[in-house]
């Protein structure tokens, strides 16, 4: 594994480094997975601000969950040949700057184009993420490693009720 072993040391990073490097890649990790989330419950806002008809607006969804499946191995496996690290914090990059697009999209086909490199990006981040936590703990702590991948997996798409019911 080339891309593991010049990146990161082979038993863990000490402290503080674990604990940075754990933030950075918990906060990317949230950004994918929440995104694969979020225009879901937006869906009915964001039809309207781009005046179309809710059925067409589920391309917005579509384009997200397509690149991801599509492009999630192949982009993935670039860690093996640049680096986990690197390959992660392109990924985050372009995320960002994907996002930005998507603020500023007026029109669908604007927006669902970057949705695609959203995706595109998202799908490798995601098991990317899993890989560089492992790596950044002793080997003797990689199920607290897992368990926070698990959690903070589990936790990121989950919003909190608005209705006045609760």
């Amino acid at each position: 594994m080339s891309g593991f072993s010049t990146a990161i040391p082979h038993d863990g990073l000490a402290q503080p480094q674990r604990a940075w490097a754990v933030t950075a890649v918990a906060l990317g990790l949230v950004m994918a997975v929440l995104d694969g989330a979020i225009a879901n419950v937006a869906l009915p806002t964001i039809a309207s601000d781009v005046h179309v008809s809710p059925h067409e607006s589920v391309s917005i969804i579509n384009a997200y969950q397509i690149a991801v499946i599509v492009l999630l191995l192949p982009l993935a496996s670039l860690g093996e040949i640049y680096g986990y690290k690197r390959i992660f914090q392109i990924g985050v990059v372009v995320f960002t700057c994907a996002s930005l697009a998507c603020a500023l999209s007026s029109t669908l086909g604007q927006l669902t184009l970057a949705r695609v490199f959203q995706g595109a990006v998202a799908g490798p981040m995601i098991p990317l993420s899993q890989t560089l936590l492992l790596a950044s703990y002793p080997r003797a702590k990689a199920p607290m490693a897992l368990s926070m991948w698990a959690m903070t997996t589990l936790i990121a798409p989950v919003r909190r009720s608005c209705s006045p019911s609760i």
